[in-house]
């Protein structure tokens, strides 16, 4: 059975040591959450920053990605300040990875990021159901035709 619509995959968040850190003000100190190295889907990358952001702060965050927009959001329970282009860690900063580009963000309880994030991959084909290998029948051969002639010599030409 295969499915009625295509599928899209998003793909192309790596955290390395050039892009591992977050800076943000959380209304009463300056904070640095640090993301661990390695690769990430979208839903990964989400509970990675969260799970950083909050470990950092006495603020309540919440992390999104949205699959339409292919943007990234980033909430919390009271005014914060992304550090976009004055934190500590400015050259090796998430933020870029995220989406976030331009001034600071300040003044608010959530964040949408600026430009999309990740890779789309859309197949041409709808995908198909997938038949586990051991359910594939063995194909016999009944008969073995022995009637052809072998050539012993290639033909003339005239």
């Amino acid at each position: 059975m295969a499915l009625k619509t295509y599928s899209k995959f998003y793909y192309g968040w790596q955290i390395t040591d050039a892009n591992r850190y977050i800076d943000f003000f959380d209304g009463t100190a300056n904070r640095t959450a640090t993301l661990t190295i390695g690769y990430y889907s979208a839903i990964e990358l989400v509970n990675e920053v969260k799970k950083q952001m909050d470990s950092v702060s006495t603020l309540v965050f919440a992390v999104a990605f949205d699959r339409v927009t292919r943007k990234f959001t980033i909430a919390s329970t009271a005014n914060f300040t992304l550090q976009i282009t004055t934190g500590l860690n400015v050259l090796q900063s998430t933020y870029g990875l995220l989406g976030y580009v331009g001034a600071d963000k300040s003044g608010s309880t959530g964040y949408v990021a600026d430009t999309v994030s990740g890779f789309e991959f859309k197949p041409q084909l709808r995908l198909q159901s997938y038949r586990p290998t051991n359910q594939n029948s063995d194909r016999k051969i009944t008969r073995l035709n022995s009637s052809h002639v072998a050539l012993s010599s290639m033909p003339s030409s005239a």
